[in-house]
């Protein structure tokens, strides 16, 4: 039945194409007409149809990338005949599913080899040059045939065309569709790989015996590791509400802030301090920080790795100070009976001897007098540096106690005041009245002023000046002593702070050394800045208690 027939060929087509037969017919006003006036022009083109496939071959060998299919003469043959049947088939005037089907067939083919679109769908060009002038000439005395014919012939042209493209779409979708599951395993298996990866680098974070966390650019805590947690006895969402410095000490503070800073601006830190956990329990701690950036280039956060080392650094500071008491014990013992008794009977024995030149009468005495001046004098410089020697050896443990440093260097002033006039040094303090009181053992702090301030009255034998500022935040006071002396060599700088090195042909080397063993019993910190000729610049930094860090 035609209706039935219909039918079966508009679903048959559909299940093919994205468009049924008919539909595409009528999209392009294909008619009746057209199949007739096409079928009548079959008796005047069959015979020319060798002549067309020879013209159409030849343009083909005219390019190499059509050319390069062509690759022998079997094959040139096989093609010529399949274009002389096409070339007919144009003009049979049957138009329906099985002319689409062949029509298809031809473009899966081309697509097969990779013939590009392109010089298929341009190969059409060579149809309406050829033919379009032999119409013209076929129907010259009827103008009306003339353009239905070329009409339907354009038609024709175009529904094959429409039958190419869709060739090519259709195995274009089917590629991607296979790429698309393959994608789609490969795309679950990398997931599943992933999630593997994910929980065991999760179990190794989790379970490491450092502390690994993250703090954003503002310090705040994003991340801590189980080990953390469990360490400084905090719920995860509790720790998420603090910020880095809340878990250090004051004294830590200044410190645990320029740390993170530097990360932002430098890419990694590393930083020795000292963790507080929710009981109160101290934990030193090394960390090492690194930046972590988003594609864009702008610091996202820290990723921060905390070692415990509060066993290893009790054990570092047992070890040192045997090394030190061993190394300096021994030699202060020497120097306390070897030299300090002897040193005391001199200086007595030399006290009776001027007591009894001072009563002689009528006899010049004025050149014994200066000799004991001398005496007196080395036997002073002797004392106290058998003094030093002890003193670094023996330092006491601190007990703090409340220091003012205005109530301070006015004790200095008299120890000091006449012997730096006399070498022509002028001292100026600058000290702001509202300066917070500092927590140490007052007599070593005494001393700490005394030894910087010797250290640069020796570096200005010509005389100069040394000024004693001070300024100070929420997390600590900075004092800084300058003098306009010397200068320290650069190859002396690193080695200023260690014991017994000294540049200095009287020097003992331990000076520096106890103003920084002062510093850190404060847990402070001394740094140096020196460039030879232009003077020295000690800053200290005292740790405030209570202190409140902002951004």
């Amino acid at each position: 039945m035609p209706g039935r027939t219909k039918r079966k060929e508009s679903e048959s087509d559909s299940q093919r194409l994205s468009f049924s037969t008919p539909t595409q017919k009528k999209f392009i006003s294909f008619t009746s007409e057209d199949s007739k006036i096409l079928k009548e022009l079959k008796r005047h083109l069959a015979p020319e149809a060798q002549k067309f496939v020879e013209l159409f071959y030849r343009h083909l060998l005219a390019f190499p990338q059509t050319r390069s299919l062509l690759a022998d003469l079997e094959t040139i043959a096989r093609l010529k005949r399949s274009q002389t049947d096409y070339f007919l088939s144009l003009f049979d005037g049957d138009y329906g599913r099985m002319y689409a089907e062949t029509r298809l067939k031809i473009g899966n083919a081309h697509e097969k080899i990779n013939l590009s679109p392109v010089w298929y769908l341009g190969a059409y060009s060579l149809y309406f040059q050829y033919l379009v002038p032999r119409l013209l000439a076929i129907y010259s005395k009827n103008p009306a045939k003339q353009r239905k014919a070329v009409l339907a012939l354009s038609k024709i042209l175009i529904m094959d065309m429409q039958l190419a493209v869709e060739a090519y779409h259709s195995r274009a979708m089917e590629v991607i569709k296979k790429t698309n599951e393959k994608l789609a395993q490969l795309v679950v298996q990398r997931t599943e790989q992933l999630r593997e990866i994910e929980t065991g680098y999760s179990d190794l974070v989790e379970n490491s015996p450092e502390m690994i966390f993250s703090v954003n650019q503002h310090r705040q805590i994003m991340t801590m590791n189980r080990t953390g947690l469990e360490k400084l006895g905090y719920q995860s969402d509790r720790l998420r509400e603090k910020k880095l410095e809340d878990l250090v000490p004051p004294a830590y503070k200044f410190r645990t802030i320029e740390h993170i800073s530097q990360v932002v601006q430098e890419g990694y830190s590393e930083l020795e301090t000292v963790f507080l956990s929710k009981e109160g329990k101290e934990i030193e701690v090394e960390i090492s920080s690194s930046a972590m950036f988003n594609p864009t280039g702008e610091f996202q956060r820290a990723r921060s790795f905390a070692r415990d080392v509060t066993d290893r650094k009790k054990l570092e500071r047992q070890l040192v100070r045997w090394e030190r008491l061993a190394a300096v014990g021994s030699m202060s013992a020497k120097v306390a009976h070897e030299i300090k008794n002897p040193l005391s009977a001199l200086s007595l024995n030399m006290e009776l001897l001027r007591d009894e030149v001072d009563s002689y009468q009528n006899v010049d005495t004025k050149e014994a007098k200066e000799l004991f001046t001398s005496i007196s004098s080395e036997l002073e410089r002797l004392t106290n540096l058998t003094d030093e020697y002890l003193q670094f050896a023996r330092l006491p443990k601190q007990i703090p106690e409340p220091i003012h440093l205005k109530e301070l260097f006015p004790r200095l002033i008299p120890l000091l005041g006449a012997e730096l006039h006399r070498r022509g040094i002028k001292l100026e303090l600058n000290l702001p009245d509202n300066l917070p009181a500092l927590e140490g053992e007052k007599n070593q702090l005494m001393q700490l002023f005394i030894n910087l301030i010797r250290n640069a009255e020796e570096a200005m034998p010509e005389g100069g000046s040394i000024s004693i500022s001070a300024e100070h935040n929420d997390f600590f006071v900075l004092i800084r002593v300058k003098d306009s002396g010397t200068g320290i060599a650069p190859a002396d700088l690193p080695r200023i702070f260690d014991p017994f090195y000294t540049t200095k042909d009287t020097g003992t080397g331990l000076g520096l050394s106890f103003v920084q063993q002062v510093m850190r019993e404060m847990q402070g910190k001394v740094t140096c800045e020196s460039e030879k000729g232009r003077g020295t610049t000690f800053t200290l930094y005292f740790p405030l208690k209570g202190g409140a860090a902002d951004d």
